[in-house]
């Protein structure tokens, strides 16, 4: 998406005119914005706050962040796939 959105802002323009431009701009910075939410996720799943391995936790505290990481990559694919179906 960074990359899209790089091109985006060299063109200035797409062929679309200013509803694609705009359109695709969004879908960039929300496709980053849940890719980025998803990795947090999964890094929250390893490491605490500290920066110390969570090895010690109860399972059920990884399964609900392994759970929240899960949610969070099924919305960026959604986005990510979407406009193709």
């Amino acid at each position: 998406s960074v990359f899209g959105l790089w091109f985006i802002a060299l063109k200035k323009s797409l062929v679309g005119g200013i509803n694609m431009t705009i359109s695709f701009s969004l879908a960039g910075i929300t496709i980053g914005a849940l890719s980025f939410k998803a990795w947090q996720t999964a890094r929250a799943a390893k490491w605490n706050s500290n920066g110390e391995n969570n090895s010690g936790n109860s399972h059920n505290n990884k399964a609900a962040l392994f759970q929240t990481h899960r949610n969070w990559a099924i919305r960026s694919y959604a986005q990510i796939l979407g406009p193709a179906l």
